[in-house]
């Protein structure tokens, strides 16, 4: 009896094995009929190049893993559907990740002859609940349809719908009638010869998207819209801007509205003719200026525009007029203050310069706009309650007419979600037991439309403040993230961080996107700058969200 029951173990450890070894295939070259990649079938190694014939379909199921040989990619000349499920992703990656300079694969091409994805029946070329790493090629590399390298690049339309698209050079470049709703492009990278983020072509829309501690600096900057584009529900967070060239650039007849704004660096919006409307921009580093009119045609009404300060110190300088004789229309706005003559300090026009059009600005608004995003909570401290041991957050009120309450979030913070949260009402002040005041503890403040349901996508939920030390009592949390100092400084500075690990690393960009210093952080570190200039960091640590910082050399010094 033992014996019978070792033999059937046996067997099934044979069988697993067999299975296991079966767990692979590998794939390249024509694809002449149509096709499924299983998940049975998975992962895919796309050992050469994958072509799907002109009037051929490539299908590939919920869960199913794509790995990419180095600079290997999937040219689509008839219809692809990669449509994965909220709990099964379909993964497009590298299939070995090493050298991070030397494992990007090429991206996915549609070209003339593929399907376009139909706007209002969702058929046609269609990726949907799909996550696309280290993809495309930087610097000018040249794909199959005449544009540089993005990730997915569509001569026709194409749907892109709940998708993650991350730590890849450039995005999506689709034609007219194209949909990009709902996905999240993280800690991507868009150099000085590359294509924007996100370009599309006319009657497109671009909704319910996260943009996050993405670094940017291309000429075409993150979004690059044609006419009659809709841009809406979108968050555009921590994002970088290295140059000065333009962050976002609207064409005529866009629409860019209900979207929030909040903690970009280096903040820049190309505007002509275009309706900018019902948008909350704040707490961003703006360039030298938050808007730039190119004609007099824009119009910007009932946004929230106010805590973007400029590159040169104390100055904010939110509009900047197009050279004409015309008047463009910006009344509604609330820039902060009901001060007519504060408003007028942060728009410069023809008061200012006789060659620009005058900026009609009244009237204006002297509340938050409450069609627009929720405005985030200001001045979140956290500190230790001494008396009873508790961390306690505190913060000023809102002054939205439609506030109806706050959330404070603790615990697992990946820079745009938490794991914890506590319902605090119309309170300024919380404590919270067991919570660490080291730890990453941010606020929001809500409307009265949230639901619970993509509230801060639809702007009934604000976008998180992050809680820094009291220092009215003393207390300092220097320890929760990296230190990057002196900032600015003479070409030489010092990283260090409260945590290392194996993967600790730092990552600096420079004014043309490039990558010019990558290194370990396994102990703190000297790093040397050697021009003077503006530099992007980006950060990552353990158990921390990416942090992108800033970097200011005046007068590089040489020994």
């Amino acid at each position: 009896m033992h014996l019978y029951a070792r033999s059937i173990f046996l067997c099934l450890c044979l069988l697993c094995c067999a299975v296991a070894a079966h767990t692979q295939t590998v794939v390249g070259g024509t694809l002449s009929s149509n096709t499924t990649w299983t998940l049975t079938g998975s992962p895919y190694i796309v050992q050469d190049d994958v072509t799907v014939s002109e009037g051929v379909s490539l299908t590939i199921e919920a869960g199913v893993e794509v790995r990419f040989k180095k600079g290997r990619s999937l040219m689509v000349k008839g219809l692809l559907r990669a449509i994965g499920t909220s709990d099964k992703y379909i993964q497009f990656t590298p299939d070995t990740i090493a050298d991070p300079d030397d494992f990007w694969w090429s991206g996915i091409y549609f070209s003339s002859t593929a399907t376009p994805f139909n706007f209002n029946n969702q058929q046609g070329c269609l990726v949907k609940y799909c996550r696309f790493r280290y993809a495309g090629l930087p610097n000018l590399v040249i794909d199959p349809t005449g544009q540089t390298a993005f990730t997915l690049s569509a001569y026709h339309s194409l749907g892109v719908l709940y998708c993650i698209i991350e730590h890849s050079a450039c995005g999506i470049a689709a034609s007219n009638g194209s949909q990009v709703t709902n996905n999240k492009f993280l800690f991507n990278t868009s150099d000085l010869l590359s294509g924007p983020l996100v370009k599309v072509g006319q009657n497109s829309a671009i909704a319910n998207n996260l943009f996050y501690q993405n670094a940017i600096a291309a000429p075409s900057g993150m979004l690059s819209v044609e006419k009659n584009v809709k841009v809406f529900n979108n968050l555009l967070i921590g994002n970088g801007f290295i140059d000065f060239y333009p962050s976002l650039i609207f064409k005529d007849s866009c629409l860019f509205y209900n979207n929030t704004v909040v903690d970009n660096v280096l903040l820049s919006m190309e505007v002509k003719g275009a309706l900018i409307y019902n948008n909350t921009i704040c707490r961003n580093q703006a360039g030298m200026q938050t808007f730039e009119l190119l004609t007099c045609k824009p119009t910007l009404y009932a946004n929230n525009l106010l805590a973007n300060p400029t590159l040169l110190p104390g100055t904010e300088t939110e509009l900047l007029a197009a050279s004409g004789s015309d008047t463009a229309s910006a009344p509604l706005n609330f820039w902060g203050s009901a001060d007519s003559a504060f408003v007028a300090a942060r728009i410069t026009d023809h008061d200012d310069n006789p060659s620009l059009c005058k900026v009609q600005f009244i009237p204006f608004a002297s509340t938050p706009d409450t069609l627009a995003p929720i405005i985030p909570p200001l001045n979140v401290r956290k500190g230790i309650n001494w008396s009873n041991g508790k961390t306690y957050v505190a913060w000023d009120p809102n002054t939205d007419a439609d506030l109806n309450g706050y959330i404070v979030y603790y615990d697992n913070f990946t820079g745009y979600s938490f794991s914890q949260k506590i319902m605090a009402g119309k309170v300024t002040y919380v404590e919270l037991s067991g919570v660490n005041a080291l730890s990453d503890i941010a606020v929001t403040a809500y409307d009265h439309l949230a639901d619970g349901s993509n509230d801060q996508y639809e702007g009934h939920e604000s976008w998180f403040t992050l809680a820094v030390a009291d220092s009215t009592v003393g207390y300092s949390d220097k320890a929760t993230h990296a230190q990057i100092f002196p900032n600015p400084s003479n070409g030489w500075i010092t990283v260090e961080a409260p945590m290392y690990s194996p993967d600790s690393r730092i990552e600096v960009y420079d004014l043309s996107g490039n990558c010019i210093i990558r290194e370990l952080l396994t102990a703190p570190c000297r790093i040397h700058l050697p021009h003077s200039g503006i530099y992007l960091a980006r950060v990552y640590l353990p158990a921390a969200p990416v942090t992108l910082t800033k970097i200011v050399v005046l007068s590089p010094y040489v020994h």
